[in-house]
């Protein structure tokens, strides 16, 4: 049998034995308008599991669908978001999401090209609309809850739909908050209200970065459904940095071949000891070495603004020489929206040279111009980084390379620091443009098969993946070449 048929094959057969086993299951009782037994907690956990068993059954069937219409990225996302909300309890999830990690090469040549706008749009109101159907079943649980002695267990349903909606509060004319499928209990809401953040005038819940800062109480905002600035420093930065990053989305959605189901948030402080404070409380300490982190929990991008150069756009002259110290500022938020981006539309853990690379190419010094409403990519990094980078002393071995931790460079000094990310920013470049069609081909596959087969990802870990998964298959489609792509990599360098 062709191993494209071989593909089909099993697609074809994970959709029906999925579709089996959710028709092999008994209706479940509506969560919501029954009589309260004897342990109406036990009865309410009951419930909730088997609600989150139904939801991670929906999300495996619409993966599966997506794996037949050749978006395999976004039917990793979705096969990844069956598997944790099964919380183990559904099998399947688990069995598809081992089987797609076993997909040979001939699928990833089938289904490397970039989808296009349109099926990423469809995708992206479908996977919406999905989620909005978890959430309202949420809701009627936690109703439920609320009318049945589960207070507490109740009251956490509100936050984590209030959390997930991440609007600002509404509230009727009793003092109910309100949602889209209802409203939550006069009590419950009081409470709510009295713990919510003041931002630009109204009120929100504390998110999980805005609970562990209790000191503070406005912020400036500028948000829609796709991006979310918030500044300690003044409305006319949020402006400015939120213009930024919704100018940055269409490029990295057309790079990556897909586009993120949830808001991007970006948190700038002014003030260095506010941002290393943070760091602190979420257990990030160690990156204070660096101006910006992109955090998974909680999912959001952290810069500190302060020492960092921002030129006012109508000061920049359009020849203006972009050197190292060049609007830093702008260029961090665009290194760290590109994390956040990255790890919004796929759960997979990359070796640190790759992710960096692609940061950088975004949002490098020199990389990107910005003259306040349009944003130009993929430019040369700044002269003097690469001129640093020439020198065969100013550049780790590939051996060595391939495998470090950007956070050791910081640790041994600033210069250690940049010189890593312009070998990384380099060598994907290189690896893209400058080393041939066959290994530009061969590295947008490692690409998609390392997003489309989640590689680093494990159901219920905590503290990131592990990136020996997509190191280990980037060693097997390239280690052969390596001495040879190394050997080109210097003479490419030398003619940039």
């Amino acid at each position: 049998m062709a191993p494209r048929t071989v593909v089909a094959w099993l697609v074809a057969g994970l959709a029906a034995w999925a579709a089996g086993e959710a028709a092999a299951k008994p209706p479940q009782p509506a969560p919501f308008g029954l009589r309260a037994p004897q342990d109406p907690r036990a009865a309410f956990e009951k419930r909730r599991n088997e609600m989150m068993l139904a939801q991670s059954q929906r999300h495996l069937e619409y993966g599966l669908e997506l794996r037949k219409q050749g978006l395999p990225t976004q039917a990793a996302a979705q096969i990844v978001l069956a598997a944790e909300l099964g919380g183990g309890r559904n099998p399947g999830a688990l069995q598809v999401l081992s089987i797609m990690r076993q997909y040979d090469e001939a699928f990833w040549k089938r289904h490397g090209s970039r989808p296009t706008a349109r099926k990423l749009e469809s995708y992206d109101k479908q996977a919406r609309a999905l989620t909005a159907t978890d959430g309202e079943e949420l809701l009627k649980l936690a109703e439920w809850g609320t009318q049945h002695q589960c207070g507490a267990e109740a009251d956490a349903i509100y936050m984590e739909l209030l959390l997930a909606r991440d609007e600002p509060l509404v509230f009727d004319a009793k003092g109910r908050i309100v949602l889209p499928h209802g409203t939550i209990p006069e009590t419950a809401s009081a409470k709510i209200a009295g713990d919510a953040v003041q931002i630009n005038g109204r009120r929100y819940v504390r998110d999980a970065l805005l609970s562990k800062l209790p000191e503070v109480l406005t912020l400036f905002e500028v948000s829609d459904e796709e991006v979310r600035v918030r500044s300690t420093t003044s409305l006319e930065e949020a402006r400015d940095l939120h213009a930024l990053c919704k100018a940055l989305l269409p490029k990295l959605e057309q790079d990556l071949g897909a586009k993120p189901e949830r808001r991007l948030p970006l948190f700038v402080f002014g003030k260095r000891p506010d941002y290393e404070r943070t760091l602190d409380q979420l257990g990030l300490s160690g990156h204070k070495t660096v101006a910006g982190v992109a955090s998974s929990q909680p999912f959001v991008a952290i810069v500190c603004a302060e020492g960092l150069a921002r030129p006012a756009v109508e000061e920049v002259p359009e020849d203006a020489e972009r050197g190292p110290d060049y609007d830093i500022l702008r260029g961090v938020c665009l290194h760290e929206l590109t994390h956040l981006f990255s790890a919004a539309v796929s759960r997979s853990a990359f070796p640190c040279w790759y992710e960096e690379g692609l940061a950088d190419t975004f949002g490098g010094s020199g990389t990107f111009v910005w003259d306040g409403k349009s944003l130009q990519v993929g430019g040369l990094l700044a002269r003097s980084r690469l001129d640093a980078l020439r020198d065969p002393k100013g550049r780790m071995p590939l051996n060595t390379f391939l495998i470090h931790d950007a956070l050791s460079s910081w640790r041994s000094g600033t210069d250690a620091g940049l010189a890593f990310y312009a070998q990384a920013w380099a060598w994907v470049r290189y690896l893209r443009s400058g080393a041939g069609t066959e290994v530009a081909t061969r590295f947008e596959a490692w690409e998609d098969r390392c997003r489309g087969q989640m590689l680093g990802f494990e159901p219920g870990r905590a503290g990131g993946g592990d990136r020996a998964s997509a190191s280990n298959l980037f060693y097997e489609m390239f280690g052969k070449d390596l001495p040879k792509l190394e050997a080109g990599f210097a003479v490419w360098l030398e003619q940039l």
